[in-house]
């Protein structure tokens, strides 16, 4: 850590030290008035924000801009590059997506990487990236609640904060991958999730959008209308899709408005079809991170991806590469598991994903096995850079250290601007495994 980020951290402790339990009443009360919930809890219950020194905000919005164009350089070639697609391992209906649109546009509209500042150097490694994130919307009013309920007016005598507000990204980002075109979303809905929890729908990217001042509709496949080279939801003609169902896109068929709509693009999948499925594929960082193809990036990218993209690979029966050594995959894997990660190629929320240190060997076999046949990636472990989380722990304040990861946002394929921060004791960085959602303050010295 840098000191500016213990410094404001230690000044908030000191701060709560007579109130803890008062403060965090009123934390939670706020929260459960604003809707700030999910899965019936409130997001956060640590008392502070997530601090970063301005210096490593500036390296993390250089590293994930270099990045996303990395991805979307490795989603233009996808189609035509059969290495990409023998790493990528996408499942059918996704390898289809790949050429649903005649003429494709690759830029990431929105998306946001989850990395972890390393312990060994304090660099930020990106895990994955995430195209279609949730929980942008409430991410505003937790840090106005943090701010409020934890008096952080009262240490800017000490310290300048600065707080991206993410709604305020949201209609430039529209404006410019619309062009002269008003920008109007359109919210493509399934059938309903029975796992789904009312409240929850506050993380949704439509509830974000719309907040954000794009206009937003919804509809079903019913509503889906292809006139005069133009899409419509219903009566409203819309610009961008956002469809949280992919298969609803091949239950349409080929013939159907949304198939048709895609392909002569009259209207564009949020980040494009290429973009969202390579960028959502956790696969696409073994092609950023294998040698074998450095031919797809220019030498200061590689630069970056070698610093910032943990060594990933696909999970499958060959030869490769660690640190330079040539190795049999499988059996690297199978004896090194308590350095390694296995991930599903597609999936969220941690689902699937097996950490090896935590796992005994027999386990660890039995899911690379079910990873091999599903598609799977394996990726070396980052130890997570510790720092002291504020808690109320029996009415009083105590620093408790814990990891925590560091989200930066890109938009528009070229800005980057905003983050999040989740806290968790036990290394599970997922709002649905109970880890808080934290906002990210930009701190300085006066």
């Amino acid at each position: 850590m840098y000191d500016v980020e213990r410094e404001v951290t230690a000044a908030l402790a000191e701060r709560l030290r007579d109130c803890a339990a008062s403060v965090l009443a009123s934390m939670k009360a706020a929260q459960r008035t604003r809707g700030l919930v999910y899965g019936g809890r409130e997001l956060s219950l640590l008392l502070n924000p997530f601090v970063v020194s301005v210096e490593r905000q500036e390296q993390a919005n250089a590293a994930a801009i270099a990045v996303v164009h990395a991805i979307e350089a490795v989603a233009q070639r996808a189609t035509e590059d059969e290495r990409i697609q023998e790493h990528l391992r996408l499942p059918p209906f996704a390898q289809a997506a790949l050429y649903l649109e005649a003429t494709p546009r690759v830029q990431v509209l929105l998306g946001r990487f989850d990395g972890l500042f390393d312990a060994r150097d304090g660099a930020l490694r990106f895990l994955e990236f995430n195209p279609y994130p949730g929980g942008m919307a409430p991410l505003d009013d937790l840090g106005d609640v943090l701010e409020e309920t934890l008096g952080m007016s009262e240490l800017r005598g000490h310290f300048r904060f600065q707080r991206t507000r993410l709604l305020d990204q949201v209609a430039a980002a529209f404006a410019r991958d619309a062009g002269m075109t008003t920008p109007v979303l359109g919210v493509l809905e399934g059938a309903p999730d029975p796992a789904f929890v009312e409240g929850d729908r506050a993380f949704s990217i439509g509830t974000f959008v719309a907040r954000g001042g794009v206009r937003t509709v919804h509809g079903t496949l019913d509503d889906a209308v292809l006139r005069d080279e133009a899409f419509f939801l219903g009566d409203t003609r819309v610009t961008h899709l956002f469809i949280d169902d992919w298969g609803l896109i091949m239950e349409g068929g080929l013939e159907h408005a949304l198939f048709r709509a895609l392909h002569c693009g009259a209207v564009r999948l949020l980040n494009g079809c290429r973009g969202a499925v390579v960028g959502g594929a956790k696969s696409v960082l073994a092609v950023l991170s294998d040698p074998i193809f450095d031919d797809l990036f220019d030498a200061p990218t590689r630069r970056v991806l070698d610093r910032v993209v943990p060594w990933t690979r696909t999970l499958r029966d060959c030869r490769t590469t660690h640190d330079g050594a040539h190795i049999d995959l499988l059996g690297f894997v199978e004896e090194n598991r308590e350095r390694l990660v296995l991930k599903p190629i597609l999936g969220m929320g941690g689902v699937d994903v097996l950490t090896g240190w935590q796992t005994d060997a027999e386990a660890w076999s039995r899911h690379m096995q079910k990873l091999l046949d599903e598609g799977g990636i394996v990726q070396e472990r980052v130890v997570v850079e510790e720092r002291p989380m504020l808690a109320c722990v029996e009415d009083r304040i105590e620093q408790v250290v814990m990891g925590g990861d560091y989200c930066p946002f890109v938009w528009s394929g070229a800005h980057a601007a905003g983050a999040m921060a989740r806290g968790a004791p036990d290394g599970r960085f997922n709002v649905s495994g109970g880890a808080s959602m934290l906002p990210v303050i930009v701190a300085r010295r006066p």
